[in-house]
């Protein structure tokens, strides 16, 4: 069911099978259900993974499988459900769970440094994962402001909207299908290029080319650089035209003034420009 999924826990639970060379049976009808997890038919059976949430729906969810849940989210753990019931008939029952562990990348902590050395007043994690596994995650990163767990994509760009009213201007950062919506909400939207998906690119309004989070810092330095260099350039020409056009009228300009605030001026800008090549 997952091997067509480009989400970062179904690659991961592939990686798994593949390094026990499991045999994996082929899925047909695979459906996508946003937020909450994948349907599909397996040999005879209708299958489902996802999280809680979906089960809950299913109406599927007993005593034992969410004492398995708590036990996973206490743990930190983000929890997959799978459940089946044969073609025909049947209630869907839980067939078995797989406990996924979040690793906090090797520079996440050093990422978010940098971006609260840059400026940026306040860091939310937004996350459709439960509350314990964000909890771990958050506490790990340690500069991590407010995180909010349990999140469906519209949810995630009704907290942008919250965020932007209670803390200003928003950026945020995302790569999968889900992270769109907020992407398109937030005030500049941010796709981490290597892994994004194609939702997450087309959406966002820079990419990152790498999955490197220092690059976030970097990329707001060199944004505030070439706004400086933008407003100079704005500033210098108007005030060369403005000051061609006194002496024109008063009738102190000649054509090497005129070449000057034309052809020169326009040199000279792009001269200044050019500044930003020595990042």
């Amino acid at each position: 069911m997952e091997a067509r999924s480009q989400h970062p826990l179904a690659r991961a639970v592939l990686r798994h099978a593949e390094a026990h060379r499991s045999a994996v049976p082929q899925a047909t009808d695979v459906q996508a259900l946003t937020g909450r997890g994948i349907r599909a038919r397996v040999g005879d059976d209708e299958v489902w993974l996802g999280n809680e949430r979906l089960f809950a729906e299913l109406g599927t969810l007993d005593d034992h499988a969410r004492d398995a849940l708590r036990a996973q989210v206490t743990a930190g753990r983000t929890a997959v459900l799978l459940g089946s019931r044969v073609r025909g008939g049947g209630d869907v029952r839980v067939r078995g769970l797989i406990a996924i562990a979040d690793q906090r990348r090797p520079e996440a902590r050093a990422a978010l440094d940098a971006l609260h050395a840059a400026g940026i007043r306040r860091v939310v994690m937004l996350t459709g994962d439960n509350e314990g596994t964000a909890r771990a995650v958050a506490a790990s990163l340690g500069r991590v402001d407010e995180f909010r767990a349990d999140l469906l994509p519209e949810d995630k760009a009704a907290a942008v909207r919250e965020l932007r009213v209670a803390h200003g201007p928003v950026l945020f950062v995302g790569d999968g299908v889900n992270d769109a919506p907020a992407l398109a909400a937030a005030d500049v939207g941010v796709a981490m290029g290597a892994s994004g998906s194609d939702v997450a690119l087309e959406t966002a309004d820079i990419a990152l080319m790498t999955d490197d989070l220092g690059r976030l810092a970097t990329g707001i330095r060199l944004a505030r650089k070439a706004e400086g260099i933008i407003r100079t350039n704005i500033a210098f020409a108007l005030l060369t035209k403005a000051a061609f056009v006194v002496l024109a009228v008063t009738g102190h300009a000649t054509l090497w003034m005129a070449v000057f605030a034309d052809m020169g001026a326009s040199l000279l800008v792009v001269a200044n420009g050019l500044r930003a090549l020595r990042e």
